[in-house]
């Protein structure tokens, strides 16, 4: 077991650090480990670990971290904010290992498809990002639906309880307005619906949680020797030899000497994984960031990166808690109100610790007159941002079989919430460091409901009616819990009532003004943070406020990387659990890539990993290139330096010529192409770069393989993580084709309607010669005698 609460002496030099053992940082390092256990690879966590913890496995004890406090959790306070009555709101994150997987609710849903392509980012769209979200899950209960995985390390289920009363009823009452029930919400399109809840739980009732499922077992195998845990260690700066990662300080919280500081040097790779709070704050105090708050902070100026920290948003919560008439055992009062012992309950395996009390999710969107109620200014962010995305849902709801809030706020019942929580915000805050130190205090503002026209706010104004009218047609309603909820004057239909029974010919609360003045009032005062932080380390150019590139590579630097929430272009329609675990999937994959890992038959089918499976489709051939080029790329950065625009616009050229030039050598070796890029993989391999953009039958990729591969092409490999095209139009797929000189044998990627294809034919390359015939003149020539090699890798 390589688990440790501090290092041992002597171990001051790894292949890669991961900064974060959270939902991302733990997948990124499993996989790591599993595509070389020959890696050495070091995880390190500010928090506790989490395995075999109690209150982390069973799922009904996730209670245990809705409260400040705990040690699994780290709480941010944010600063007073006008617009939220004055309040500094409390936002928390996972602090143990595992992260939020290991304190969240454990719901589990999904992005829309709309979501990921508005990232527009190569790479990222919906059906690139799919097999990731598919190779985390085994989904137990949509087994017969392709687009869920059926084999990842994820369980999704049930759990060992529903309570189907509380089920039943919630769908009933929405199905009264028009709010069908649905098999799968989660399919990335249906939108105006309800649907069962699915969870991070396995069908015997275990917390899903990414420590336990993919990197423990690793850790307990024997296998993985190399795979290295600190826990109880923060890390305080990024270290740099000039512009690259070279390792991290990092200080033990406890251990033989507490507070000490050490450093641990990095031979390949940095990797942060903080969050979207902890992230921009580590790169920050390393000296990446805005440099006028970087010299306000006495950090010293690695890279001007200005968008670090910016664009913090989250999804804005409120709960809503009902008195009911369910039975101490349908709900999870009786456990919080300390009713039940639970101890007792383990010692009987009583069936509700399987259960997270979330039982229903919704996503909802207003009709057409509840918009136009909601005035002119919202009337045109509907029309601009959703009337165009008819599958982007406003709001999404959850039901909750107990009471929702702080238990000592109410007196021993049996209660349900219905929770409302708002995606895609137009509000945005910051956060920041005030000084080099972990501990100086941190510039946050939330900036929730700060949006100039307070659509965000009347988002949860019709939120709130919405669960409202559906909590009023539950057979189990017996009122509204009333201090929890707006203060509405006695005499107005909107005031609280109490009742013995279900109500009969229910109509809509008519709500007044001076209604509709309290219930925004309210939501200022009450509003929440659903955990779901994001967006503060955007992947975008650098002039978009970008601080990744589409490799999660940091602009500025080399040999750094940022994989978690942080690196979200935009807001997402889910819970946002499943979308860290896909994009943690993904940088595991780049990183694989540029390191020259793995087995092919260990890879996604797309696009990106294809380029892989062609180089080791001819390993020898490989390594011999690789070791040939190596003292002429000594020097160059591991990671690729070109930026996806730079790369785009230099590979329309390269197909402007190639379109002149119809049935010539266009892709083979530098020499005569205009527009081809040259760039430094990992592991010294340069590779220059094509894009052929909607090509006909006259293009390389055609719109079939037949007319699209023509024999004097040699190696072609599509398409790069750097240069995707995805025109995708009628007459043929636009991609971006790499001849590698790494020699892939002869295998030829070509992009079809199903996604990508190997062909593994031998053929001709320039001057009639085979694949091996010029491998043989390549490695002459790769001595660079004149350096031009070494200086076109550069770009």
């Amino acid at each position: 077991m390589t688990m440790h609460s501090e290092l041992p002496p002597g171990m001051d030099e790894v292949d890669v650090i991961i900064a974060g053992g959270g939902t991302s940082g733990c997948v990124i390092a499993s996989r790591l480990s599993e595509a070389d256990p020959n890696l050495s690879i070091l995880v390190i966590e500010g928090g506790p670990d989490n395995h075999n913890v109690p209150t982390i496995v069973i799922p009904m004890f996730f209670l245990a971290y809705l409260m400040p406090g705990n040690n699994m959790t780290i709480s941010y306070q944010a600063k007073k904010e006008k617009q939220l009555a004055d309040r500094e709101l409390i936002v928390a994150s996972g602090g143990s290992l595992g992260g939020g997987s290991s304190t969240n609710l454990m719901m589990y849903s999904r992005p829309q498809g709309v979501d990921l392509d508005a990232w527009k980012t190569p790479g990222w769209s919906a059906a690139e990002m799919l097999p990731y979200f598919k190779k985390v899950t085994s989904d137990g209960i949509r087994v017969t639906i392709d687009s869920h995985g059926d084999s990842g390390p994820i369980h999704i289920s049930g759990g060992t309880y529903r309570a189907s009363r509380s089920e039943n009823d919630f769908i009933a009452a929405a199905q009264q307005l028009n709010i069908p029930e649905v098999e799968d919400l989660q399919d990335w399109k249906s939108v105006g619906a309800v649907e069962r809840a699915h969870r991070f739980v396995s069908p015997d009732g275990k917390r899903q949680d990414t420590a336990h499922r993919y990197l423990w077992p690793l850790l307990e195998d024997g296998k993985h020797p190399n795979l290295h845990v600190v826990v109880e260690s923060q890390v305080v700066r990024v270290t740099f030899e000039g512009k690259r990662a070279s390792g991290v300080v990092y200080r033990t919280n406890k251990g033989s000497q507490p507070g000490t500081l050490r450093t641990v040097k990095a031979r390949k790779k940095v990797v942060v994984s903080c969050g979207a709070i902890g992230s921009p704050l580590l790169l920050e105090r390393s000296g990446i960031g805005k440099p006028e708050i970087l010299e306000a902070a006495g950090v010293s100026i690695v890279a001007d990166v200005p968008g670090v920290g910016q664009g913090y948003n989250d999804h804005h919560l409120l709960t809503y808690p009902y008195q009911s008439s369910l039975n101490p055992d349908e709900t999870l009062d009786a456990l919080v109100q300390r009713r039940v012992d639970p101890g007792e309950m383990i010692k009987n395996n009583d069936k509700l610790l399987g259960w997270n009390a979330q039982d229903v999710t919704c996503k909802l969107r207003p009709s057409e007159a509840e918009v136009a109620a909601l005035g002119p200014q919202f009337q045109d962010a509907w029309n601009r941002d959703f009337g165009s995305a008819p599958t982007r849902p406003l709001m999404l709801m959850s039901l909750t079989s107990g009471f929702p809030k702080d238990p000592s706020l109410v007196t021993p019942g049996q209660y349900f919430g219905l929770s409302t929580f708002s995606p895609y915000p137009y509000s945005r805050g910051h956060v920041h460091i005030t000084g080099p130190d972990p501990a100086s205090p941190i510039d946050f503002e939330t900036g929730f409901f700060s949006d100039p026209h307070d659509i965000d706010i009347k988002k949860h104004v019709w939120g709130y009616k919405k669960q409202r009218e559906i909590a009023r047609r539950m057979n189990v309603y017996r009122g509204e819990v009333a201090h929890c909820h707006p203060p509405f004057p006695a005499g107005s239909s909107a005031a609280c009532i109490e009742t013995d029974g279900p109500l009969v010919d229910v109509c809509d609360i008519e709500y007044t003004t001076e209604d509709d003045a309290i219930l925004e009032q309210w939501l200022r005062e009450n509003v929440g943070s659903t955990w779901h932080s994001q967006g503060t380390c955007k992947m975008a150019p650098l002039e978009e406020t970008g601080v990744v590139d589409p490799d999660l590579g940091v602009h500025g630097v080399d040999r750094l990387k940022v994989a978690d929430m942080s690196i979200a272009p935009g807001n997402v329609g889910a819970n946002t659990n499943s979308t860290a675990l896909a994009i943690a999937e993904k940088a595991a994959e780049i990183i694989i890539w540029e390191l020259g890992l793995g087995n092919p038959s260990n890879y996604l089918t797309t696009f990106e990993t294809a380029r892989v499976m062609a180089q080791h489709a001819h390993m020898e051939g490989w390594q011999r290139a690789k070791a040939g080029l190596a003292s002429a790329t000594a020097d160059l950065p591991t990671d690729f330096a070109s930026t996806a625009d730079k790369a785009k616009g230099l590979a329309a050229d390269g197909a402007a010529w190639a379109r002149e030039n119809p049935g010539k050598a266009t892709i083979y070796g530098a020499a005569g192409a205009v527009g081809l890029i040259t760039v430094a993989a990992p592991g010294a391999v340069a590779a220059p770069v094509l894009a052929l953009g909607g090509f006909g039958s006259n293009g390389i990729v055609g719109g079939s393989l037949a007319a699209g591969i023509q024999s004097s092409i040699g190696n072609v490999l599509a398409p790069s993580l750097f240069a995707t095209c995805q025109s995708a139009a009628a007459g043929g797929y636009g991609v971006a084709a790499v001849n590698a000189a790494v020699q892939a044998g002869g295998a030829v990627l070509a992009a079809g309607a199903g996604g990508a294809a190997v062909i593994g034919e031998k053929m001709k390359g320039k001057d009639g010669k085979t694949s091996e015939e010029e491998e043989k003149e390549n490695m002459e020539d790769d001595e660079v005698k004149d350096g031009s090699n070494a200086e076109n890798a550069r770009l």
